[in-house]
């Protein structure tokens, strides 16, 4: 409830530059997620020999998903 005291008090200047860091976080995560799993994928598809062209955008389409 601390959180909510504050902005009744009516400090809550700072609330959207928190809320701005919090949402540049979640992208910066879901950024090295997507990095982490392309990379996963692509080395699964090298292993696999299966590299075609095909593959390779399918990969590339699975990565922006995220």
């Amino acid at each position: 409830a601390d959180h909510r005291r504050t902005y009744r008090t009516g400090q809550h200047h700072c609330a959207p530059r928190r809320l701005a860091l919090r949402a540049a976080q979640v992208t910066e995560d879901e950024h090295a997620h997507s990095t982490r799993l392309h990379n996963a994928q692509h080395h699964a598809a090298q292993r696999a020999e299966a590299c075609c062209d095909l593959c390779r955008t399918r990969l590339c389409a699975n990565k922006h998903l995220f």
